[in-house]
């Protein structure tokens, strides 16, 4: 089990937090969000949000992972930034696979996915 910081304070951070909560064993500490988008109100789904460039000093690397779910907007070159910018912090990344998700793929799965449906044998 590992605690974990969620990137974002949209509808995919919310919807990455009900599947860690309701299934799986990680626990989600906080979300954070880079300074210049911290929303009015530092909470979201009762948990605290936190900036980025803040993050390491208040939830450490060495106790905590992270998950950055993004929406399919620029979803790749966004993700892989933020990606980038956790691990730089020194952040080990989490993946999501439901419990009801069948996997035909037989090779490994990286790091940072979300899966909550049938896992193609194919990815393209």
């Amino acid at each position: 089990m590992a605690k974990v910081i969620i990137f974002g304070v949209r509808d995919f951070a919310s919807l990455a937090h009900f599947y860690l909560r309701k299934d799986s064993p990680h626990e989600v500490a906080a979300f954070t969000v880079h300074k210049a988008f911290m929303p009015d109100e530092p909470t979201f789904e009762g948990l605290p949000v936190v900036p980025l460039e803040d993050l390491s000093s208040r939830f450490p690397p060495a106790e905590f992972s992270a998950f950055a779910p993004m929406s399919h907007s620029k979803m790749n070159t966004a993700r892989e930034a933020v990606y980038n910018e956790l691990k730089g912090f020194g952040y080990s990344l989490i993946s999501y696979i439901s419990s009801r998700a069948t996997c035909l793929n037989e090779g490994a799965i990286g790091d940072n996915c979300l899966f909550s449906k049938t896992i193609p044998s194919n990815p393209s």
